[in-house]
Parts: structure tokens; sequence; C-alpha cells
């Protein structure tokens, strides 16, 4: 009973401290709406190149959701770990945090592929490695069951490694720049491996960015965020971060649209730098990290996976009286609108039930 207080103190305590940290789900909006738009532009026929190449940097949200991911997750962590089967604890909540939507999600995918080109089309081994959430280890299954599956894939490996690597650098500024640097290092020896070894052509599109090595140092940003709002030192003034946060994200803009050498292992990292010092800024800002962004983010899980077929469904319909960039305002908004008021629904009766399930399971040790 002492124990089931105690955990029950803490939760109440982590509300108080979310409730704090709104700007979290605020740019969890900011990273749906990022995603969202970089479908919608490529559905929308004839949009201007200029507008087509700064929509496709949209894609960068889910480098921004897996910074996100890393610093909510070592703030959760760092409240819990002493306590008993304090792993075992962050296993159960984090399944049961992404898999009851994810599988529903795979489910209508793979019925709408039944639907379109009959059960044979359907591949029951890539399907099963999507329901083990382990379809980031496998290249030739990660992105083909669930549209956008690839970053739960690579997400859900990071949850396996995530306390190893809590533990490793919990409260060391120096450590966390020395996994950082190792990591981007792993991944330049693998894009090396693949471009001049086995001589895979590689670009933004393939292996070379999808992978998990490619994606971990933005995983390390966050815990540097962690860091920077769990130190006492003094915070960067906003015309540094302002700095940082537009002259990350042009050079990231840059690397993109020039495509050099080892372009999709910076791409990422310099993104996720740029997001850093956007994250504090949301933080010291209450007008950026508004109520409706807030609201955005608490059901953008769902929103990611919902978002792939109301695209579908909402560019058939063409606009075709508007010129091509106003017509890809109008589908971008009823997208994000139609999404958003869908994603409520699969938030309250999948997503929450899932929350709720791992707090009943994980009070019970």
């Amino acid at each position: 009973m002492n124990q089931i207080n105690v955990n029950l103190t803490r939760d109440v305590i982590s509300m108080d401290r979310q409730r704090n940290l709104g700007f979290v789900d605020a740019l969890r909006g900011v990273a749906i709406l990022m995603v969202i738009v970089t479908h919608v532009s490529p559905a929308t026929p004839d949009v201007s190149g200029l507008m087509s190449s700064l929509c496709s940097y949209g894609r960068m949200g889910v480098q921004l959701f897996f910074v996100l991911s890393a610093f909510t997750l070592c703030l959760t962590y760092a409240d819990r770990t002493n306590d008993p089967y304090s792993v075992s604890k962050f296993y159960i909540r984090r399944y049961l945090r992404i898999a009851p939507m994810y599988y529903f999600g795979i489910l209508f995918y793979t019925s709408l592929a039944i639907v379109d080109g009959g059960i044979e089309s359907i591949s029951y081994t890539n399907v099963g490695w999507h329901f083990s959430l382990l379809h980031g280890l496998n290249m030739a299954a990660f992105n083909n069951v669930v549209p956008g599956g690839w970053s739960i894939g690579v997400e859900f490996i990071f949850y396996l490694i995530f306390p190893f690597v809590f533990n490793l650098v919990h409260g060391s500024f120096r450590w966390v720049v020395i996994v950082l640097a190792l990591s981007i290092i792993i991944s330049l020896g693998l894009y090396s491996y693949f471009v001049f070894y086995i001589k895979l052509d590689i670009n933004a599109y393939s292996l070379g960015y999808w992978n998990f090595v490619n994606q971990l140092p933005v995983f390390i940003v966050g815990f540097l965020l962690y860091i920077h709002f769990s130190s006492s030192n003094a915070e960067p003034s906003s015309i540094v971060l302002n700095v940082i946060f537009f002259g990350f994200t042009a050079i990231s803009l840059l690397l993109y649209m020039l495509k050099p050498k080892f372009s999709t292992v910076f791409i990422p990292i310099a993104s996720a730098i740029s997001f850093y010092a956007l994250a504090i800024l949301f933080s010291k800002y209450s007008f950026l990290a508004n109520g409706a962004l807030r609201a955005i983010g608490k059901v953008s899980f769902s929103m990611y996976l919902i978002h792939f077929v109301v695209i579908d469904i909402v560019t058939t319909f063409g606009f075709g009286f508007l010129a091509p960039n106003a017509k890809l305002l109008l589908n971008y908004l009823v997208v994000t609108i139609i999404t958003y008021f869908i994603a409520q629904i699969t938030y309250r009766y999948i997503e929450a039930k899932g929350i709720f399930m791992a707090k009943k399971i994980t009070l019970k040790f």
C-alpha cells in the first residue's frame, strides 16, 4: 500500500510538471503540422518549386518528435530510477503508449491494401515485423505496412536502449556530448560503408536517412535539452537562440537542396540542433506555446498515423478553381482540421486506454 501511495504521489508531481512543460505539447503540435504539410504538398499538383521545397522541409517534424521524445523520457525516467523494477515499468509504459494506436494503424492500412490489391498483395512477414514493433531492424519491412511507420520503428528501438543510455550519461553534460559525438561518428561510418564499400546509391529517402543509427544523434540532442532544463546555468539570450534556430534550419535546408555527400547524416542533426533552440524559446514565451498548438500536440501521435488517408480523400476533390499554391493551402487546412477531429476520437478510445492500462499495471508492482 505504501508503494502505491508513493507512486500515486509521484504521478501527481508528474502531472504538475507536465502542466509546467506545456510547451512540449505545443512543439509536438508544430511537429505534426510540419509533417502534414510535407505530405500534402506532393499530393497537390503544380505547386511552385520554391513552395514545394519549403514544404518538403516539414519532414524534419519527425526529428522534432524525436528530440522531444528523448527529452520527456529523461524527465519521467529520472523521477523513477529508484523504483523497484523501474526498467520493466518503463518498457510497459512505452509499449502501451504506442502499441494500441499503432496496431490500429496496421489493421486499418492492411485492410485498405486488401481492398485495393487483394489478399495476395499483403506480406504477412512484413505485417508481423510491424506488430512486433521491431520493423526498424528490417529494412525490407520498415516502411511498407503503415505509411510513415519507419519513425515508430526507430522510436521503439530507442526505447529499448534508453535506460542504458540514460544511466550512462545521466546528469553529465560532458558524457552527453561524448555520446553525441560517437553517435555521429558511427552514423558517418555506416554511410561510408554503404556508399564507398558496397557502393549503395543512397539519397534522402532511402536507407541512409531512415535507419536508426542515422537518427540516434537526434535523440541524443534531447538529452542535451534535458541537461539544459535540469541545470541552474544561465540561459542563452533570445538573440543567441534565434541565431541557432534560424542558422541551423538554413544549414539543414541547404543540405537538403544541394544533397552533398553525407547530407543524410548531417540534415537530421542540424535540424535537431535548431529544434533544441526552438524548444528553449517556446519555454520562455507563452504566446508561442499557445493553447491551439498544445491541443494539436496532445493528439499528434494519432494525427501522424491518420493524416495519410485523409490526404488521399481530401486531394481527390481537386479544388480546380484555385491556383496551385492556394489549393495547397486549402488542402492543408482541410486535411489538418479533419485529421485533428478524428484524432480526438482515436486518442480518447485507443491511446488513452493504453496509457490508463499502463498506469494500472505498473501500480501493481
